[in-house]
């Protein structure tokens, strides 16, 4: 093989075996792989019908041999291409959040967002786009958060800390409403220029209200999504 048709070749590799993907109806499921974990799917619903494609950034080894790279990135990528901006969302699930799981899901953000660039770049459609700018969103959907308030009063004082993670600190969830948004900066190390990116933090409404942890799964509209990420 030319390396002049490398590009070309993977591209068309990555659509046949499914990941990066265009997205054939209004709802998309997104699993969590851990057997042991409470929440164990969640819903993305009312998808529009064009411009919209998914990114399988967890890949287990069972469905992709040599390319697995679980417990490393999300679960999944969302890609919204409206007028000249390409929004990237990050989407993480979590049974309980904790400032530790923070931290390590701002960790799955830059990798996960490092990934679908490198994927990206190389596909045909996205490579003819011109003046599109990138933006990245972050989401994590969980059942419940647990930050004692010793830790919360540490996190507020503390100016060192996690920005995430402090702002996270101060969330409160209730049934009408369970999103929080806050915002953080995502590095890479192949991208020189940091990303602005708002992380959106849902709770499941079910958890809520039933106040337990058997709450298995919930849905999010992406209209949710689009509405409190756009330039208002």
């Amino acid at each position: 093989m030319l390396v002049s048709q490398l590009a070309q070749e993977i591209s068309a590799r990555i659509k046949a075996l499914g990941i990066l993907s265009t997205i054939n109806n209004s709802n998309l499921l997104i699993d969590e792989h851990d057997d042991k974990a409470k929440l164990k799917r969640i819903w993305i619903t009312d998808i529009p019908k064009e411009n919209v494609w998914v990114f399988q950034s967890e890949r287990q080894e069972s469905d992709y041999e040599y390319l697995s790279n679980k417990q490393h990135t999300v679960e999944k990528c969302l890609l919204f291409l409206s007028g000249k901006k390409l929004y990237i969302y990050l989407i993480e699930l979590k049974s309980t959040l904790t400032e530790n799981k923070i931290k390590q899901t701002k960790k799955k953000f830059i990798c996960s967002l490092m990934e679908v660039a490198i994927y990206i770049a190389i596909n045909a459609f996205f490579q003819k786009l011109t003046n599109v700018e990138i933006q990245p969103i972050g989401i994590i959907a969980f059942n419940e958060i647990k930050v004692n308030q010793n830790q919360q009063a540490i996190f507020r004082k503390n100016q060192l800390s996690s920005s995430l993670r402090k702002q996270a600190a101060n969330f409160t969830f209730t049934e009408t409403k369970n999103l929080q948004i806050a915002t953080t900066e995502l590095k890479t190390p192949l991208i020189e220029e940091p990303f602005k990116t708002p992380v959106l933090f849902f709770q499941n409404p079910n958890h809520i209200k039933n106040n337990n942890s058997q709450s298995e799964s919930f849905s999010i509209s992406f209209q949710k999504l689009i509405k409190n990420t756009r330039p208002k």
